[in-house]
């Protein structure tokens, strides 16, 4: 449990191997449960189902997990709280659990630092840790990056790939300002000319400020995560990160608070001003 003056905030964490009895369970039903009871709400995804699906997927379901001779929750759960302090003290927020599974998932390992995370609705962060990583910096950075997202929930559907790129680009941006690091890749994969270009593109199809479920089925994968679609590898992260560069750089003395509160056509009009 963390608690700060306005936030009281559960955290879950399934990180021992007692728990899943030394490797990834493939009936992940039978741990259900305990969202069930905690929740309500399926952890903000449609079903059980929907939520298993991704869950095993994420953890990586059918791998051996390496779990660690010491128990790293206490860590995991101090760098969460110490990340969370770092975060409410520039802006408050309504996050009210968050979930931390372990992973072996090798996209998580090869290209996350060994953390990844996931925002589902306004006040849930599900975070994955590669529990053999020094994972402390990139759980922080992860916590921050999510963080962002929980706020950005609120005042968006994030239905549209214009809602993803701001989104992401916030996210990002956020992390850097409180707590640096190098930017990630995933930012810096495409350069500006890239996505001025692919934002031309997809534009021109009508994609940007559609409702993703108008689009063809996937596109939002294809545009962010897909490494094998169309378009250049998270492109989708890369035009966010400099959509809300040229805000920032034109809004130097704009506040976090102030700024997640604009509309996204606002954030982005200054990347638009310059394509």
């Amino acid at each position: 449990m963390y608690q700060s003056n306005k936030n009281t905030i559960l955290i879950k964490t399934y990180l021992t191997a007692s728990y899943w009895n030394g490797k990834i369970p493939e009936l992940l039903k039978q741990r259900f449960t305990d969202y069930l009871e905690i929740t309500n709400n399926h952890v903000g995804f449609k079903d059980a189902d929907d939520f298993i699906k991704y869950l095993g997927w994420s953890i990586d379901k059918n791998a051996v997990t390496t779990f660690p001779e010491m128990d790293v929750t206490p860590l995991v759960v101090q760098t969460i709280r110490d990340s969370l302090d770092i975060c409410l003290k520039t802006i408050p927020n309504e996050i009210n659990q968050i979930f931390v599974y372990p992973t072996q998932n090798a996209f998580v390992k090869e290209s996350m630092n060994g953390v990844s995370g996931f925002t589902p609705t306004n006040n849930i962060l599900i975070l994955f840790v590669v529990l053999d990583n020094d994972f402390a910096t990139a759980l922080e950075e992860t916590v921050v990056h999510e963080f962002n997202h929980s706020i950005f929930w609120r005042h968006t559907k994030w239905n549209r790939l214009i809602d993803g790129f701001v989104g992401e680009g916030l996210a990002e941006h956020f992390r850097e300002d409180l707590v640096g690091g190098k930017s990630a890749p995933w930012s810096l994969k495409n350069n500006l000319e890239e996505c001025k270009k692919w934002f031309h593109i997809l534009d021109e199809k009508g994609y940007i400020y559609e409702e993703t479920s108008k689009l063809p089925v996937g596109i939002y994968g294809d545009v962010f995560t897909n490494p094998k679609s169309e378009y250049p590898h998270w492109i989708g992260y890369s035009i966010g990160y400099q959509m809300v560069k040229a805000f920032c750089e034109k809004n130097p003395d704009m506040s976090w608070s102030e700024i997640m509160k604009l509309r996204v056509e606002d954030i982005s009009s200054e990347f638009l001003k310059a394509i």
